[in-house]
This record gives C-alpha cells, structure tokens and sequence, in this order.
C-alpha cells in the first residue's frame, strides 16, 4: 500500500499564499504523488521531502533547498530548479525534459543517468 501525501495541493497552495517573506518550509514532509505543477516553490525548503511521483511539470524551484530529497519518478519536464540544491537527491526515473537546472548543486545526487542529462538539452540519446 502507498503512503498518502501528508498534503494536498489545495494546503500546499493555502501555505504558499500564507508565506512569510515567500519563505515556505516542507521539509522533511511527505509530498508523494501529489499534483504541484506550474506552483510557485522558488527558494522552498523541501529538504528531506518524499516528492517520489510527484507532477511538478513547469514548476518554479529556483533556489530551493532540494537536499536529500526524494525525487524517484517526479515528472519535473519544463521545471525551473536553475540555483536549486539537490545535494544527495533521489532522481531516478524523475523525468527532466526540457527542464532548467543552470548552477543547480547535484552533488551526490543519485540516478540520475545519461538519458535524463540529454533530455534536458534536448539532445537525442547517443549523440
């Protein structure tokens, strides 16, 4: 059996709106499979979070805090996550088409393959 989001997007939306300074902190919590396309989560704390099968397709991430996170199956195509810190997270089989990850940090990050580099470029796979 699945775990359930701790959140809907409905709450995260409510969190985001209610913000202090557009500091909006979720991490550690379990976002899992939950629908956060084209929201806005630039410079989030999402350390730690369970975004494995998440849609963030177009999603805003610029200079969030990504480390350890779980990003196993997220659809993140058309994301902005230029300057995010992904130091130690999960990628595989996150789909990154098309999205921006200029000056972003995926020290230790793991699964992310080849494929999914290219992807981003635009670049067919074996050139």
């Amino acid at each position: 059996m699945e775990n359930q989001a701790d959140l809907t997007r409905k709450d995260v939306i409510m969190l985001i709106a209610g913000a202090a300074d557009n500091f909006l902190s979720l991490s550690g919590v379990n976002l899992q499979g939950l629908n956060l396309s084209k929201l806005y989560l630039g410079q989030a704390a999402l350390s730690g979070a369970d975004l494995s099968g998440a849609n963030l397709q177009g999603a805003n991430l610029t200079s969030a805090e990504l480390q350890g996170t779980n990003l196993q199956g997220a659809n993140l195509t058309g994301a902005n996550l230029e300057g995010a810190h992904l130091t130690g997270a999960n990628l595989t089989d996150a789909d990154l088409r098309g999205a921006n990850l200029e000056g972003a940090d995926l020290t230790g990050a793991s699964g992310l393959t080849v494929s999914q580099l290219e992807s981003m470029l635009g670049t067919p796979t074996g050139w």
